[in-house]
């Protein structure tokens, strides 16, 4: 998870506010991901994963930077009662950069301190080109989701279904009145 780590954070540091931060997390992600054009990868990881290695969890963590914690939960769960029982496809949901935190719904008392500590999400001037490069990260590999790569069929039904779960999250969460994308 290292490498996805430090792209998701080259990827939300290109829509920094600081034009200084911003070109250089521009350039520095530009030079790591020409770090492997024309190379050949020795073994059995392709030149997507040494690049951005975990790309299911850069993709959901990238895309719950910018809907925010408490719509990612929302989206989690909904995903989550669709797989109740298949432990593999389970895990495949689980996948993230960073700390998440659960709660029982049914608690108040958890639920109140998963508000307080749930992060918001980023501001749209940040979310603007981390989604593009999710999206281009998902265009120029279209076999992500194929069974047999790198995943079994649980796997990539669950992984397929939560990213295109988030991506309507995150759709409904831009085009929401009041965002300041939606007008």
């Amino acid at each position: 998870m290292g490498i996805s780590r430090t792209v998701a954070l080259m990827v939300l540091l290109t829509g920094d506010p600081d034009p200084d931060i911003k070109s250089k997390s521009e350039s520095y992600l530009r030079a790591h991901m020409d770090s492997y054009r024309g190379k050949d990868i020795v073994g059995e990881s392709s030149i997507h994963d040494a690049l951005l290695g975990n790309s299911i969890a850069l993709a959901q963590s990238i895309m719950s930077f910018s809907i925010g914690d408490i719509s990612l939960a929302n989206s989690k769960r909904r995903v989550k009662a669709k797989y109740q029982g298949d432990s593999v496809a389970l895990k495949t949901l689980q996948s993230s950069l960073g700390l998440t935190y659960h709660y029982d719904a049914s608690n108040d008392a958890e639920q109140k301190t998963y508000l307080s500590v749930c992060r918001m999400k980023v501001p749209d001037y940040t979310a603007t080109p981390a989604l593009k490069f999710v999206a281009k990260m998902l265009e120029d590999n279209p076999k992500l989701f194929q069974v047999g790569i790198d995943m079994g069929l649980e796997e990539a039904d669950a992984a397929g279904v939560y990213v295109g779960t988030l991506a309507l999250a995150v759709f409904s969460e831009l085009r929401r009145p009041g965002s300041s994308s939606s007008s």
